[in-house]
């Protein structure tokens, strides 16, 4: 199984509520004249904003501007914390404060939901994670036990199949199409500081070095909306006797992972509150980082064949996905 810190056995997810998602919100509140209002429509847009990125990782199509949740006139008329998924229907997203184990959905969006998805907060609003799914309410309250595992949302929305890269095949000396050797991919890196320019010598850890039974491939990426782009390096490694065994179907060799996003030129930090993200098979989140004033941020997992993963880039509303296999 895919090693990582975050087990289990009912499917949630984590969001980190960036400045952007606390700009918008705050935005928001200000438009209301009385404070309580203000508050609910701050944290209506939150848990909406967190159930967006969750989509969005994903590849779930929402439309924000078309949810009453985004319209100034209804955040004051209603209690509305809807988020209109593409093709579907509105989601309604039902913000839950720390330390509370009761969700309240308000009677006026009891109807005209395709769902509902709990969103519960962090004492310091800093963070966020969507604890269950259902499908219909009939009651105001509802404990938080009463709540599905989110593989049910994920079953009841069709998502779009994500084309996977072999690693295998690069431990074998076949990389993809579209991905590069290092080198190519280097030379276009920020040049403020060479000593960070990406070099499987100098940056990597021992264990992903250029040696035998190690592979890398490098590409760049464009968050074409966002007008952003930066540099993605892939690398997995395997001991000699595990790559000796990869396709034997009486072992289950280990292998090690990493992927890095650097900036590229001529910008020099990464985007600010860029997430990189990755997922299990089943869309369960397995590791996260935020780029914050960063000119790189790494993710390092180990994983065994057979098995696959996703790595999602998210800026905002903006996202790439790509899938890989073991």
């Amino acid at each position: 199984m895919l090693e990582n810190n975050y087990t289990t056995e009912k499917l949630t997810f984590p969001v980190t509520i960036t400045s952007k998602f606390q700009k918008q919100a705050e935005k928001f509140r200000r438009q209301q004249s009385h404070p309580a209002k203000g508050e609910q429509v701050y944290r209506n847009t939150l848990a909406v904003l967190a159930v967006d990125f969750y989509c969005q990782c994903m590849g779930i199509e929402t439309d924000l501007t078309a949810s009453d949740s985004w319209n100034p006139v209804m955040q004051t008329l209603t209690d509305a914390a809807d988020l209109t998924i593409k093709g579907f229907g509105k989601l309604e997203c039902r913000p839950v404060l720390s330390g509370t184990n009761i969700v309240e959905v308000p009677v006026e969006v009891m109807r005209d939901r395709i769902g509902y998805i709990a969103v519960q907060f962090s004492e310091s609003m800093q963070d966020a994670e969507l604890i269950g799914f259902v499908e219909e309410v009939t009651t105001e309250d509802i404990p938080l036990e009463q709540w599905k595992s989110l593989e049910y949302f994920l079953e009841f929305i069709s998502e779009p199949e994500v084309v996977k890269v072999d690693l295998r095949k690069w431990l074998e000396g076949i990389v993809d199409a579209g991905w590069d050797m290092v080198e190519k991919i280097e030379s276009l890196l920020s040049p403020s500081e060479p000593q960070l320019s990406f070099n499987f010598r100098s940056v990597a850890t021992p264990k992903y070095r250029k040696v035998e039974n190690s592979a890398i491939g490098a590409k760049l990426l464009q968050l074409e909306k966002a007008g952003e782009q930066m540099a993605i390096f892939v690398g997995a490694t395997a001991s000699e006797t595990e790559f000796d065994i990869l396709s034997s179907a009486d072992s289950e060799p280990e292998i090690d992972i990493f992927v890095e996003l650097y900036a590229v030129k001529p910008q020099i930090y990464l985007p600010q509150d860029l997430q990189l993200i990755v997922l299990d098979d089943q869309g369960k989140l397995m590791l996260q980082t935020v780029a914050n004033s960063s000119k790189n941020i790494r993710l390092e997992f180990s994983g065994y064949p057979g098995e696959e993963f996703s790595v999602k880039l998210a800026l905002g509303d903006f996202s790439i996905m790509q899938g890989f296999q073991l």
